[in-house]
């Protein structure tokens, strides 16, 4: 296991700011995992590419995909370097 988010929260951590720690780290591990598994990387190797043609490429909803998107963009994973063009970092 990492020393991401410890066991016990630090002394001057709160027990809320813990929890919220936990559960992001979550968050995060599981859209690592979405996007492993509509090959998300695979399909953005060769430069951006449109919201739509991602969709299409994995059979999901546009909106449902374009919240995963901008999620992996908040994490660094994903840019847009042009409006609806997502290409990995």
């Amino acid at each position: 296991m990492t020393d991401a988010v410890p066991a016990s929260p630090a002394p001057n951590v709160s027990p809320a700011h813990h929890l919220l720690a936990l559960m992001f780290g979550y968050v995060q591990t599981h859209l690592l995992r979405v996007a492993a598994r509509l090959w998300i990387a695979d399909l953005l190797q060769d430069g951006p590419q449109p919201l739509a043609v991602l969709a299409e490429a994995t059979s999901t909803d546009t909106s449902v995909l374009a919240r995963v998107m901008r999620a992996l963009t908040d994490l660094g994973l994903v840019a847009e370097p042009a409006i609806g063009q997502l290409t990995c970092q």
